[in-house]
């Protein structure tokens, strides 16, 4: 029985920490479950000093799901879907951001109701400057005043996996590479040092689709590891697919495919582009309003 309770806290801390977006960064979490059968717990947050990027006039609400397939060696596939959306977000065109984390469904003891109101949700107000988290156990908005995060000099980052890519420095021997960003292939070789082997890495353009009325552009990324780089025997390919809204500023589908994991599905389902209500982005007024300098705790199945 500890062990299973050790387990579930785990969960439940892993849960509290991975459930809001930008701007809200969870410290540290804990819970118990009492002898009288109530979880008990408490979750240490911090708000950023700076609001996340403003995207206006390009409103929508969306629910973020998640599922994965694979086949075993033996031909048994396995399909894993994690019941209700990870996270629901609402934009508005003025680029507020409402942000619900489904997985806050645990704390207070209660069970995982996809249906069930949020234990916490995040608004982040750049029309007001604040960010809020809003606690609906205890009737309570932690909020922060914010500010637009200023602008600095662009830098050029390099995604490790697209070393060798046109236009990415890290490997040499690139062959059949196009600037522009139009794709490339990345030769197996070596890397810059004349080391390790690196991945054969090949960009792939899409064009465009239509995903629930939105317009989307797709790019695929294919990998080839070679042999004996992570142990294997012979080369692994895996793919990347990411179809975005330019419009909506917005990742609408992902998947992700490797030998060793099979495939992995995260979309927008119920994609929306009509304006969200107002009165999601404003907190109830019966609520008691914090302002806060620093990191909070929120405790929750408290007497």
């Amino acid at each position: 029985m500890k062990r299973s309770f050790l387990l579930v806290s785990g969960l439940l801390a892993i849960a509290v920490l991975s459930a809001f977006g930008q701007g809200v960064t969870g410290l540290s979490s804990s819970s118990s479950m009492g002898a009288d059968g109530v979880m008990r717990g408490q979750a240490t947050f911090q708000i950023s000093k700076f609001l996340p990027p403003i995207v206006t006039n390009a409103p929508y609400s969306g629910e973020e799901v998640t599922e994965s397939s694979q086949t075993l060696a033996d031909g048994t596939h396995i399909t894993r879907k994690i019941p209700g959306p990870l996270q629901k977000t609402w934009r508005d065109s003025q680029g507020r951001v409402r942000t619900e984390g489904r997985r806050f469904a645990f704390m207070g003891g209660r069970n995982v109701d996809p249906d069930a109101p949020p234990a916490l949700y995040q608004i982040s107000d750049p029309v007001a400057g604040y960010i809020y988290v809003v606690d609906n156990l205890n009737r309570v908005a932690h909020r922060e005043q914010v500010e637009a995060r200023p602008q600095r000099p662009a830098l050029r980052r390099v995604d490790p996996s697209l070393a060798g890519v046109s236009g990415y420095p890290g490997t040499v021997g690139v062959v059949g590479g196009r600037g522009g960003g139009g794709g490339g292939r990345a030769g197996v070789g070596l890397d810059a040092q004349g080391s390790r082997p690196r991945p054969e890495v090949t960009a792939e353009d899409l064009g465009t689709k239509m995903i629930d009325g939105v317009l989307v552009t797709g790019t695929r990324r294919t990998s080839v590891i070679p042999e004996g780089m992570e142990g294997n025997d012979r080369p692994m390919t895996t793919t990347n697919e990411i179809w975005r809204s330019k419009e909506l500023q917005l990742i609408v589908l992902s998947v992700n495919y490797s030998p060793a994991d099979g495939t992995s599905t995260t979309k927008i389902a119920h994609l929306s582009t009509a304006e969200p209500d107002p009165a999601l982005f404003m907190v109830p007024p019966s609520y008691t309003v914090v302002d806060e300098k620093g990191s909070f705790t929120i405790k929750w199945g408290e007497q």
